[in-house]
């Protein structure tokens, strides 16, 4: 499993996470911890901070990396349907009731709800862009050779 897997920074406290995305199947074995004779915890605020990163980095990976519109492409929709709503009562308002939009701010809203709806969906289209093109020769596991020989010409070798 070490040798198939790739962790940077501080991942080390999520490999059960990352064996499993792999493909590895996760057990628990039941330890014994001892209490601490020397020193004190390294374990503070910043520490805290860092493996809660971590575990954002994870989480995304986990479910958005071969699909990243999903993620982005939501937060899209979301903000562009709002901003959208925003200028449609707005426009009605102008149109029907005959209000100045001159002093309202909701108008600078609904603009802006808008642009970042269309930027958030162009990350996630790009993002779906580069996981196409992307070679990941490393999404699976080989867990039997089939109709391959070796080096001494023996057929089926298990790696």
């Amino acid at each position: 499993m070490v040798k198939n897997i790739s962790v940077y920074g501080e991942m080390h406290r999520y490999l059960p996470v990352i064996a499993h995305r792999n493909g590895f199947r996760v057990t628990e074995i039941p330890v014994r911890h001892h209490q601490r004779k020397y020193g004190s915890s390294k374990f503070g605020l910043a520490r805290f901070a860092r493996g809660a990163f971590d575990l954002m980095t994870i989480t995304f990976l986990t479910r958005y990396k071969k699909r990243p519109l999903h993620l982005f492409g939501s937060f899209g929709f979301i903000s562009f349907m709002a901003g959208f709503v925003v200028l449609v009562i707005l426009s009605y308002e102008r149109l029907v009731q005959q209000k100045f939009l001159s002093n309202r701010p909701m108008l600078f809203l609904g603009v802006l709800l808008i642009i970042v709806g269309i930027q958030f969906f162009s990350i996630g289209l790009l993002g779906e862009m580069i996981t196409a093109t992307r070679q990941d020769h490393d999404s699976f596991q080989i867990k039997r050779l089939v109709g391959f020989e070796d080096e001494h010409g023996y057929k089926n070798v298990k790696p």
